[in-house]
């Protein structure tokens, strides 16, 4: 009776260990699932920045180039 009561709470450990190694996991997974979004919701934010015209700055850069040029 000793012999099958330590046996199952052998079984029982490993499996309980089983079970936070595989949430463990999971969390990892949802975690870089999480960062992926992330970085996609930034990268379609700069596209969008880009596509979005800005006479400011296109003079500004503009400028800076002659400024560029010109000192050669």
């Amino acid at each position: 009776m000793r012999l099958l009561a330590s046996l199952l709470s052998v079984i029982s450990t490993i499996l309980t260990w089983w079970r936070e190694r595989a949430l463990i996991e999971q969390g990892r997974k949802d975690a870089a699932l999480d960062a992926i979004k992330e970085v996609e919701v930034r990268v379609e934010k700069a596209e969008a920045a880009v596509a979005t015209p800005d006479p400011v700055r296109d003079e500004r850069l503009r400028k800076r180039f002659d400024r560029a040029a010109g000192g050669q």
